[in-house]
């Protein structure tokens, strides 16, 4: 049944998905395109076997963060996790010290907070991205909205960093009196949101009925993301509703650099979305500066060559041009998936443009140059 590698890599973060399939039976997940949605979660791999596979993929590298069960909810079932616990245990003991993220709308146990506390004062990093985002029961079947609010408030008092992942914009939710409700909320306890559309795939497009407008779209599959002008308008368009100095990003790679007060890795400094949209405090816009403008540009084409051959592609047919003031690499004859795309960005920190493999499995994003759709 399940449909998704087990170790993968995704526009901003490695993915680790030993169990798949999620109780819960929110109406716009993309697990629904693939029947993995209201299931008992399934486990296909041991942890050990696991973090065997993960420090054996040529996908792994130390400085890429790892997010965990991204297709399921690490904290939907006790035995999520306990699977979850068993992971952190055995990446302390193979010093696997990449940045680890939680996806979560599910009711975090005190307990599992209490658990990671000690691997926190052991130099291990944890992010929390908690999903919320206004919606109610009949589109986010199972969830409990006073748990995802509990999280934030005990994460917050036990001084691990929240992220307020905020997806999806629909109709249901793109109100501003729902906008403002959410942000009041979020903004005393994270550090800062990322608001994003609704990624939508042929797999499962003709599922979204809350939202039947989408249908008459045929680029919307192809799309970054989806947004309700409504809603892009009220905290991204030419008189946002939301003016304070609270952080909002787009890219979600730029929030987890600003959280961990580094350089983002995805060569976003410059673009459209980094001078426009993302409302990035000045002091992390220096952090980028610094590193995009004042470190040694070098890549060249035998480090790119290098990184495509561990990639297992095919380099004979390659050109490779490099343009150094826009920090663009530009490949001619080969075609990539959007883990190809990730991998290359984030070692290089330059923009990788090249056409993309046609029917891979994984949406467009911004890596890969994909636009937005606005309904």
């Amino acid at each position: 049944m399940y449909n998704y590698p087990i170790i993968d890599l995704h526009a901003t973060w490695l993915v680790v998905n030993p169990i798949q399939g999620c109780p819960n039976r929110c109406k716009y997940c993309f697990l629904n395109g693939v029947g993995l949605t209201g299931i008992k979660p399934i486990e296909l791999l041991q942890p050990y076997e696991t973090i065997k596979m993960l420090k054996e993929s040529n996908l792994y590298n130390q400085q890429i963060p790892i997010c965990i069960e991204s297709q399921s909810d690490a904290f939907s079932t006790p035995k999520n996790i306990e699977y979850v616990k068993e992971l952190i245990d055995i990446m302390h003991k193979q010093h696997i010290m990449n940045t680890k993220i939680f996806i979560t709308k599910c009711k975090i146990p005190n307990n599992f907070i209490d658990y990671l506390k000690k691997y926190r004062e052991a130099g291990h990093n944890f992010i929390f991205f908690l999903s919320y985002s206004g919606l109610d029961n009949d589109i986010e079947i199972g969830i409990n909205k006073n748990n995802i609010k509990d999280n934030f408030i005990k994460l917050k008092e036990n001084g691990f960093d929240i992220i307020h992942y905020w997806r999806p914009f629909i109709p249901q939710n793109s109100s501003k009196e729902r906008i403002i409700e959410v942000m009041n909320f979020v903004k005393q306890y994270a550090r800062c949101s990322i608001a994003i559309g609704l990624k939508a795939q042929n797999t499962f497009i003709d599922k979204l009925d809350f939202w039947e407008d989408i249908k008459k779209y045929p680029e919307a599959p192809y799309a970054e993301s989806i947004w309700t002008k409504e809603a892009y308008e009220y905290i991204y368009g030419a008189n946002p509703i939301l003016n304070d100095d609270y952080p909002i990003f787009q890219s979600t790679s730029c929030a987890i650099a600003y959280v961990k007060k580094e350089c983002d890795r995805n060569a976003f400094y410059g673009s459209n979305i980094c001078m426009n949209y993302n409302k990035c405090p000045e002091s992390q816009r220096k952090i980028c500066n610094n590193y995009y403008i004042y470190t040694n540009k070098n890549i060249s084409e035998e480090t790119i060559k290098k990184l495509l051959d561990n990639l297992h592609l095919d380099i004979r047919t390659v050109k490779i041009t490099i343009n150094y003031e826009l920090r663009q690499i530009c490949l001619e004859g080969i075609e990539l998936g959007m883990k190809h795309f990730t991998y290359l960005t984030q070692l290089t920190r330059f923009k990788i443009l090249a056409k993309k493999i046609n029917g891979d499995y994984y949406w467009n994003t911004s890596v890969n140059n994909a636009k937005q759709l606005h309904i």
